[in-house]
């Protein structure tokens, strides 16, 4: 009697609680209460949308990629067999006669042997018209699919009739902002959880101080107000459905045997069935659902079941995620609060039916705050806070920069290239980016950071001062290559341990070598720097610069003023051969002598130039001399102030060839060739290991005619060319002219006649 009163009192009370939120989905909202029931779900997290419509994206040019309708298959399964049948009977019976009917026992005969049938041969397979139907489906699946990721128009955009521009009534496009956020789910199964699904559901609501917002701009400004505090809407969840492919197997058999004693006889009869069936069906683990909205609220969930034939839901964590629409440009003027209500839930392992029956429900209420949208960007936007660099002595800068929101797809972009793991780009902790630049680029290009999403935004250091500037510039000669320039009375310059100015002469940047702080108020320095001869007369500014500064701050020029140093060019042009013999000397900052006599002096042979043609300037120089005087002369010495003398040497005037081909010449062609040269007027005849060319005058140009035959194959060749006149003696003059035949082209040329 204990026992029934027991089981009675239970199932009164699973009765009453089962009955109770029946009119309310899953039930009323005053009744949330928490409970610990062994589903923990953390409180919603805002996700980069970004991220998802990058994946959704991928997905939908995969899908485009796939080719459902395969023609081959189908003309394949013409003519198949879908199926076969065969029957094979076979029935035992035992009679007998028995000399002792009352003592003796009935006896079951065996089963007989069905044997075994040759299967048909016939080819089986699926009917073209049914594979037909099958690519179809497919097709319209995947075009189901990909219009669900382009998402509908009426979750991007809202059309309301509102007040215009000019005044007047119309309709008005609103655009939905996306939002996607993410619940982490941990289920604790227990021993009386078995058999039962476990529940997520989670409701979206404004606030009670947004509601009433809405309710009195309604009546003040209806058609703005309703677009802007209505609920959000449900684009998509995550997963929808999770589900496992699994093989169920039953087998049955049936062995039947009868015996009996009739009379004198004994009669018996046995058979024998046996039937297997092999099948995949789908275990669904995860099944996502959407709950009732309406202007207020918004509901969705998930279930998670058990799976494999296994009576518990697997415990573990689970990450899922929603993504919403809602109707503001401004996410941050949402007040929302989000309900998050857990429970147990009767099914059905079998036919997978749910039960009505709740057990354990658990509520809890949490505001969710919604930063503004470009705060949102801000935030997952790469920060740059500290850079620092370092001179890699190769012409390259090792660059450090601290800060957050590195991702590890985090760009770096020189000149408008984008660097990297060449360059040494690396990214650390989500607070470090490495990577190397040329020095060049510190000084001419904005070195710009990318994000995954956005647009590219310069490395700046955060400085306070505003300029620098450069008092005095100096520049002393080392050797004939070196240069020491020293920027003097440097003031507004920042000295901070590994982030020190650089120099820029002329799109070269060097390093200065030494830089010395004053002790004057406001404190002074000194900037030094080892350079090339050459650079301090490439553009004559010199540029002292912060690297990494804002835009347009930190960076001073000033003109640099070479005194004596000057620059020429290696060698020295001699014009002319007779009497008198014309010297071009190319260079910079040569001073033509004045009265005083100071200026650039050229001396060769024991005798010392100061006077020079007419037309001479600071970067040529001309002078003419007596060629007797040049005689076993090969080098001018040429000196000015306390500069470093150079010796350059004369390069004597080039001459033009005596007889040369004109034109590329290729394996394999005939073609005609013009043969050019001071001796081209002489020449009377060209041969070819003997053999006389065709030779024509055209247009003034003498052309020799190389046939295959001279050109078969690539490599050098020996012309000869018969000159006219012959010498005193009469014997005839010849000239050997050089002929280079090159491999054939790829693609044969036609003949250039």
């Amino acid at each position: 009697m204990k026992t029934k009163l027991s089981f009675g009192f239970l199932g009164t009370l699973a009765l009453i609680y089962c009955t109770a939120p029946a009119g309310a989905w899953p039930w009323s909202s005053t009744a949330c209460k928490s409970e610990r029931n062994g589903i923990v779900v953390e409180n919603a997290k805002v996700f980069d949308v970004r991220d998802l419509e990058v994946m959704l994206h991928d997905r939908q040019n995969e899908l485009q990629l796939l080719k459902t309708f395969q023609g081959d298959k189908l003309l394949q399964a013409i003519g198949s067999f879908q199926g076969a049948n065969q029957t094979t009977t076979a029935v035992g019976a035992r009679a007998a006669e028995v000399a002792n009917p009352k003592n003796a026992a009935p006896t079951v005969p065996d089963a007989p042997d069905l044997g075994t049938l040759a299967a048909p041969t016939l080819s089986f397979g699926v009917a073209a018209r049914d594979i037909l139907s099958e690519q179809a489906s497919l097709s319209y699946e995947i075009i189901n699919l990909q219009l669900l990721l382009n998402q509908a128009l009426s979750d991007r955009l809202d059309v309301r009739r509102g007040k215009q521009d000019d005044g007047t009534t119309g309709l008005l496009l609103v655009d939905r902002v996306p939002l996607l956020l993410g619940f982490h789910v941990d289920l604790l199964p227990k021993m009386h959880h078995g058999g039962t699904v476990a529940e997520v559901e989670v409701t979206l609501r404004h606030s009670e101080s947004c509601a009433t917002r809405d309710r009195q701009d309604e009546k003040s400004e209806q058609d703005k107000s309703a677009a802007q505090f209505e609920s959000p809407r449900t684009v998509g969840l995550f997963p929808e459905k999770n589900t496992y492919n699994v093989l169920s197997i039953t087998k049955s058999a049936v062995n039947v045997g009868l015996g009996a004693i009739v009379g004198v006889f004994d009669v018996g009869l046995t058979t024998r069935r046996t039937r297997d069936t092999f099948y995949l069906v789908k275990d669904v683990d995860t099944v996502a659902y959407r709950g009732p909205a309406d202007k207020d609220s918004v509901t969705f969930g998930w279930q998670f079941r058990p799976v494999l034939g296994r009576s518990y839901v697997e415990p573990g964590p689970r990450q899922v995620f929603a993504m919403l629409s809602l109707p503001d440009s401004s996410i941050a003027a949402h007040e929302l609060k989000v309900e998050i209500r857990t429970r147990w839930r009767y099914v059905d392992t079998r036919t997978q039916a749910l039960g009505q029956m709740y057990f354990f429900p658990d509520c809890r209420v949490a505001a969710l705050d919604l930063p503004d949208l470009d705060l949102l960007n801000k935030a997952v936007a790469p920060r740059p806070f500290e850079v620092e660099w370092d001179d890699l002595s190769n012409g390259k800068a090792l660059v450090r920069v601290k800060g957050q929101g590195f991702s590890p797809d985090t760009g770096v972009l020189v000149g408008g290239r984008k660097l990297g793991p060449d360059d040494g780009l690396r990214v650390s902790a989500d607070r470090t980016l490495n990577f190397q630049v040329p020095l060049k680029s510190l000084a001419d290009d904005a070195i710009q950071i990318a994000g995954r999403f956005g647009n590219p935004s310069r490395i700046e250091r955060a400085l306070n001062k505003e300029t620098i500037k450069i008092g005095e510039v100096k520049v002393e000669a080392l050797d004939g290559d070196r240069v020491r320039l020293t920027l003097g009375k440097v003031g507004g310059l920042l000295i901070e341990g590994k982030r020190h100015p650089i120099i820029s002469i002329g799109g070269a940047v060097f390093v200065p070598q030494e830089i010395k702080e004053g002790s004057g108020r406001p404190p002074e320095a000194q900037v030094t720097a080892i350079i090339p001869f050459e650079s301090i007369f490439k553009d004559g500014k010199v540029t002292l610069l912060e690297p990494f500064a804002p835009s347009g701050s930190f960076r001073a020029t000033a003109s640099i003023d070479p005194e004596d140093l000057f620059l020429v060019e290696p060698t020295i042009d001699k014009i002319g051969d007779g009497s008198k013999v014309r010297l071009a000397i190319r260079g910079k900052n040569l001073k033509i002598p004045k009265a005083d006599g100071k200026g650039v002096v050229v001396t060769f042979g024991g005798e010392a130039v100061t006077s020079f043609l007419p037309g001479s300037n600071p970067t040529l120089i001309l002078l003419e001399v007596d060629a007797t005087k040049l005689q076993g002369v090969n080098n001018l010495l040429i000196t000015q102030g306390d500069a470093p003398a150079r010796l350059i040497p004369i390069k004597p005037p080039e001459k033009d060839p005596e007889l040369k081909l004109a034109a590329e010449v290729h394996e394999g062609e005939s073609v005609e060739v013009p043969l050019v040269g001071t001796l081209a007027a002489s020449v009377s005849k060209v041969l070819f290991e003997g053999k006389e060319l065709t030779v024509h005058k055209e247009g003034g140009k003498l052309l020799v005619r190389l046939s295959e035959v001279v050109t078969a194959k690539a490599g050098r060749r020996d012309l000869t060319a018969v000159l006219n006149p012959a010498t005193p003696d009469g014997s005839p003059r010849s000239q050997t002219v050089e002929l280079k035949v090159l491999p054939a082209e790829s693609e044969k040329k036609p003949n250039r006649s």
